[in-house]
Order: C-alpha cells, then sequence, then structure tokens
C-alpha cells in the first residue's frame, strides 16, 4: 500500500504512513469492506452492550484490588468511590451509628497509642511539656477515623459485594 502524500510503500495492515504519519485507507478486496472499519451507531441511539462488557468492568476492578495491597487502594479516592457502588446506596441510622460508634473507638485507640509514643519521645527532651502531645494525638486521630467512616463502611461492602459478583458469574452459582 502506498502513502498518498509521500509516495513510500507501507506494508499492507498499517494505519499510518511510516515516513510521514498519514493515515492510510486501504483498498477493498473484490468488494469486500476493510475489516478494520467500525460500525457508527445513529444519532440518538447508544453502542450495543453487552454482559461481557460489564463484566470485564468489574473484573478490571477486582483484578486492581488483588494486584495492589489493600491500604494502597484504600488511599486511591477515584477507585473507592469506584468500588462504593458496589455497595449499600443508604444506610439506616442504625449502621450509621453502629459505624461512627466503631470510628470513634478507632480513633480513640490509635490516637492513644501514637500519642503515648509521641509524648514519650518529646518527654525525653522536653520535660513534662512534652506529654501535652497526648490529647493531641487522640483528637486527631479520633477526627480522622470519624471523617471518613461513611464512605470507608461502603468501601468495605463494595468490595465484598464486587467480590461475590465475580465469583457467582465465574463459577455459575
Amino acid at each position: 500500500m502506498y502513502c498518498r502524500k509521500c509516495g513510500i510503500k507501507n506494508h499492507d495492515t498499517a494505519k499510518f504512513c511510516v515516513r510521514c504519519g498519514t493515515p492510510l485507507k486501504p483498498k477493498p478486496e473484490n468488494g469486500i469492506p476493510d475489516k478494520r472499519t467500525e460500525m457508527i451507531p445513529a444519532p440518538g441511539t447508544r453502542k450495543p452492550t453487552s454482559r461481557e462488557d460489564k463484566r470485564t468492568k468489574k473484573e478490571k476492578i477486582y483484578k486492581l484490588i488483588k494486584e495492589k495491597k489493600f491500604s494502597e487502594i484504600f488511599e486511591d479516592e477515584r477507585l473507592k468511590k469506584a468500588i462504593t457502588q458496589y455497595g449499600p446506596k443508604k444506610l439506616t441510622k442504625g449502621q450509621k451509628i453502629l459505624i461512627y460508634i466503631d470510628a470513634f473507638c478507632e480513633g480513640i485507640f490509635i490516637g492513644f497509642i501514637a500519642g503515648l509514643i509521641i509524648s514519650l519521645l518529646f518527654a525525653l527532651f522536653l520535660g513534662p511539656f512534652g506529654l501535652i502531645w497526648l490529647p493531641i494525638a487522640i483528637a486527631y486521630a479520633t477526627y480522622k477515623c470519624l471523617a471518613d467512616a461513611e464512605l470507608n463502611y461502603k468501601f468495605k461492602i463494595g468490595y465484598n459485594q464486587l467480590k461475590r459478583e465475580i465469583e457467582e458469574e465465574e463459577y455459575g452459582l
């Protein structure tokens, strides 16, 4: 196949010219159109989707989850939001109360451990003034745990739901 712009011979299956980069239009063989053409849907209609398309989207997310560590996925906000769509849309008041109680306790525990370590280190250098970091660490850790409590819960539920759906499709359950 020859390029119309520069005249160089290109491979028959090439889409662009090797020298100048001009798009190449292949000649149809025996009245059969080229296999590389794509059907364009009519205006106002959508491209037909199949179950395979939906399944591959789920599998891609699940594959990312399997390849990466859980904590790395948990920190990626876009992936986290994509996974939460597989979880519950709305939470009941009882669920919300339990989520926030759990996050509050988790924040106090993490803050206490971190604050104790930081306070002891600062107490070695600053004396009793180093102990002021204990309540600060507890307050900060509790705030961070409460800030994302609902999203974190939906993420965990969504992850489990997504995993279950893929396994059902895979094994035909």
